[in-house]
């Protein structure tokens, strides 16, 4: 039987996406050892690692990049943070993925690229507002027909990132 290459991940931001999507599909993935978490608040990071039996915490993003082990790290902070702490796993060599947005001004998301390309690393940026309250309830008022056949739709999705926001 061949053995599968785990991947080792350092995840950064402990609060409620963390918890409840994250941490439990990566801790899931037979791909993925998540090796610390990180979060500025000391009991989200320790109960984060209690609760799914990740063996370090920090509370210093540069402390875990300085002593961890691990190839990605993953940054489910609040978006006022995604860009420095984004440049800082890629300046110390890891891989990032990154909640949306990928950062709060066209000139951070430049730089971050370009730090990608010149350390040799992936930076990838996913979405989080699909596990929105409201995104659920479009989709179950669409989805069931209570308010019709839509067709089209447009809407605005306020976030931490910087104001409403095209949907």
């Amino acid at each position: 039987m061949e053995t599968v290459k785990k991947i080792r991940v350092g995840l950064v931001g402990c609060g409620d996406v963390a918890n409840q999507v994250y941490v439990p599909n990566l801790i899931a993935s037979p791909f993925v050892d998540v090796v610390c978490v990180c979060d500025v608040v000391q009991g989200h990071a320790r109960t984060t690692a209690d609760r799914f039996g990740i063996s370090a915490w920090f509370t210093d993003v540069n402390d875990m990049l300085d002593r961890a082990d691990f190839a990605l790290l993953v940054n489910t902070t609040p978006a006022c943070c995604h860009a420095p702490i984004s440049l800082a796993g890629l300046h110390s060599g890891r891989h990032v993925y990154s909640e949306k947005p990928i950062a709060t001004s066209v000139v951070q998301a430049a730089a971050l690229i370009e730090a990608a390309r010149r350390h040799g690393v992936c930076l990838r940026v996913g979405p989080n507002v699909v596990r929105s309250p409201a995104f659920r309830g479009f989709h179950e008022a669409i989805h069931s027909r209570e308010i019709g056949l839509v067709h089209a739709a447009y809407g605005c999705y306020a976030g931490g990132g910087g104001g409403d926001k095209p949907v």
